[in-house]
Formats: C-alpha cells, structure tokens, sequence
C-alpha cells in the first residue's frame, strides 16, 4: 500500500487512509497486525507486549485481539483501562501512537467469531493448565500440550481497545510530517496537524 500523496493534507483523505490502514491491520503481512500494547501494572510502572490484531470495527473505532483469561494484562485493565498501543511500518516510513480505553469485550458474538478464526496453534495456546508467566519445572516443560477445546475456550478472552486519539507521524526525507486525529465514539473525527 502506498500513502496518497495528500494524505495529511485534508482530513478526509486522512480518516479514509487511517481506516484503511486499521482495517488491514487484521490480515496477517499487513501493516499494524502487530503493535506493542502497553498498560499499566499494579506499581504504577508501564508494562508493554507485543499483541495480534484480530478485528478492526470502523464503526464503533474499536481494534480487537485475544488473550489468556489468566494473564497479567487482565488484571490490569480491570484497574487501568487507559492503554497505548504502538506500531511502526518501515516501508510507509509511518508510526501510530494510539490511545485507548481498554477491556474484555463481553459480546458473546464478536467472541465467538474471533475464537472460530483461531487457527488450531492459536486455540493450543489457551488449552495448557498452568497460568501465564508461571514458572516451569522440568516436567512441566516436558509435558506436550493437546488441545482441549473446552479448557481453552474457557481460557481465551476478547481485549477490544477504544481507539481515543492516534498520534500519527510520517517521516519523509523532505521533512516530517505529523498529526493528532481524536475519536469520538460516535465516530466522528477531528484532525490537528502538529510540529513532528
């Protein structure tokens, strides 16, 4: 994908491109299927990991992936739902900074379709017993998981982030460019082109 060359330059040009480049994010090879997704954990300290884009909805501006009920990230949402999230594409020379509020969707239909997309490694992913970032013993690490599909469904949790603001920077070699575009949840945008 190439950027139009007035992108920046008038705010629908930029929303259409935005939206684009958010909806494209959930094919696998696309620019932003994977951004760094930062949140807050109990000591107040920044915790970033890199996360899978599942879904964009560019009604509702809300970016989906998945987790594990257990993991470290959910307690910190259900304390901090502010989150960032990060990503940059090398061959568009473009950064996203975006800011979130974050949860567990609890929608059993929006679920229910990213758990079907799950290829069968993901679904492996959620079916082992021991808790996210608990330490292994030896038999642990032996021990060759096999897909359980119930244990796993019950272990495999929706995050939707509500896309707030995007902080957007192009780096062009005739001078950077950059630009503060907030989200309403009713859709509506607003563009504010600010010093890169």
């Amino acid at each position: 994908m190439n950027l139009p060359e007035n992108f920046l330059q008038t705010p629908d040009c930029t929303f259409n491109t935005i939206h684009s480049l958010l909806e494209g994010a959930a094919l696998p090879g696309k620019p932003f299927h994977w951004l760094t997704f930062a949140t807050t954990n109990q000591s107040g300290a920044p915790n970033q990991r890199m996360v899978v884009i599942r879904k964009y909805d560019n009604i509702a501006n809300k970016l989906y992936f998945h987790t594990d009920m257990r993991s470290d990230k959910v307690q910190e949402l259900s304390a901090q739902p502010q989150t960032h999230l990060l990503g940059f594409d090398p061959a568009l020379q473009l950064q996203l900074r975006i800011k979130a509020k974050s949860e567990l969707e609890h929608n059993p239909a929006i679920c229910d379709e990213i758990w079907q997309l799950a290829v069968e490694t993901n679904q492996l992913a959620y079916s082992q017993h021991v808790v996210p970032g608990t330490g292994l013993t030896a038999h642990l690490m032996l021990e060759e998981f096999v897909v359980d599909p119930h244990r796993a469904r019950g272990h495999f949790a929706i995050v939707s982030s509500q896309i707030q603001q995007i902080d957007l920077l192009w780096l062009l070699p005739g001078g950077h460019r950059r630009c503060f575009v907030a989200l309403a949840q009713s859709g509506e945008m607003e563009m504010k082109l600010v010093a890169p």
